[in-house]
């Protein structure tokens, strides 16, 4: 895929539960209408040349589990996970070596490898990875 995600995408996607678009030649910015597809569970945008700040949409985003914009140039605020009353794990991913995102809640895991698509920065939001009985 080439070229810039639609600003219309995501307006009616309300039962989409997945969006994976990594590793292809996307550029500029996330549209904030992706915002409205609520039952979303995974959102991989990652290793793209998008650019500009998370939308702020993305706080409706209530179910998301995975999120994915490492090898980016996304900015901004990712405070709106740490709001969220959930009850399963969430992984963040997003580059580590210069934070470009902010995210109080969440813990650096960065690994990295030789080879450059081995190298992962994961961030685990301080949530319990197993639930309790």
């Amino acid at each position: 895929l080439r070229g810039g995600i639609p600003s219309t995408f995501g307006k009616r996607e309300q039962t989409m539960l997945g969006i994976s678009v990594r590793s292809n030649l996307l550029s500029g910015y996330i549209p904030s209408t992706i915002g409205n597809s609520t039952n979303l569970l995974i959102l991989d945008l990652g290793d793209n040349g998008l650019v500009g700040e998370v939308p702020l949409s993305f706080k409706n985003l209530k179910k998301l589990e995975w999120f994915h914009i490492a090898r980016t140039n996304i900015s901004g605020s990712l405070e709106f996970f740490c709001g969220l009353n959930v009850s399963k794990a969430r992984i963040i991913i997003a580059d580590c070596e210069q934070p470009e995102v902010e995210c109080s809640c969440c813990q650096p895991f960065c690994c990295h490898d030789r080879q450059p698509m081995a190298k992962c920065d994961i961030y685990l939001p301080s949530l319990s990875l197993v639930e309790e009985s």
